[in-house]
């Protein structure tokens, strides 16, 4: 049975790409014309598609290109998008889609500079020096690395007048919410280990002591 297209709008696959909607149905017309749908749609998970958006323009390293904006979707875009069951779908977490899995902690380029509170240009920047070893094979970088640890600590929150650190929100949602699990937070998460290094201003262990005193005090 032929896989469903993933439909996606010329406009997102242009906010994608980093481009305007001209270029996109400019593409349409040569480079993309067989992931081209009905409605004025494009085939997301076409070959074609996959290596036009990999052509972006981004920070060279030499890992490959840096991933500025996430392409990943959620289980539950996928499922909506393609119409397939969310059962469906995550029993193939395990089998056929799972080369297709993005490691927790493995950010773009903008989602990091969010972390981190700088400047997306100048993380783009630290991707040619302190943040090349963090770079990973998809153009990601990898939160977990000590050179992405380092870079954290060394932009640590600022303090209120009382000393207790002003956590920014992520996305909408607090830091730390990607790391949480119930009413708890899981330190060896990527996320909670950024978390640390910022609150602290160095790079420390995930499960150490001064890690676990910080949390509690958090809660």
């Amino acid at each position: 049975m032929k896989p469903r297209p993933l439909a996606i709008s010329r406009a997102e696959l242009a906010r994608r790409r980093g481009v305007s909607r001209a270029a996109v149905t400019k593409a349409c017309a040569g480079p993309l014309r067989a992931a081209r749908l009905p409605n004025k749609r494009v085939d997301l998970s076409h070959p074609a598609v996959t290596h036009w958006l990999k052509q972006a323009d981004g920070a060279q390293t030499s890992n490959g290109e840096i991933l500025v904006d996430e392409t990943a979707l959620s289980v539950a875009e996928v499922a909506e998008r393609t119409g397939l069951s969310l059962e469906l779908l995550t029993g193939d977490l395990d089998g056929p889609l799972a080369a297709a899995l993005v490691p927790a902690g493995h950010v773009s380029a903008s989602a990091f500079a969010e972390l981190a509170s700088a400047e997306l240009e100048d993380v783009l920047a630290a991707t040619r020096g302190e943040l090349a070893a963090a770079v990973t094979s998809s153009g990601r970088l990898d939160l977990a690395h000590p050179a992405a640890l380092a870079f954290m600590a060394g932009r640590p929150f600022a303090r209120k007048r009382d000393g207790d650190p002003v956590i920014p929100d992520i996305g909408g949602q607090g830091y730390l919410a990607a790391a949480r699990v119930g009413d708890d937070v899981d330190l060896e998460h990527p996320i909670a280990r950024c978390f640390l290094a910022r609150c602290l201003g160095r790079v420390t262990d995930a499960a150490g002591r001064h890690g676990s005193k910080l949390f509690l005090k958090l809660r």
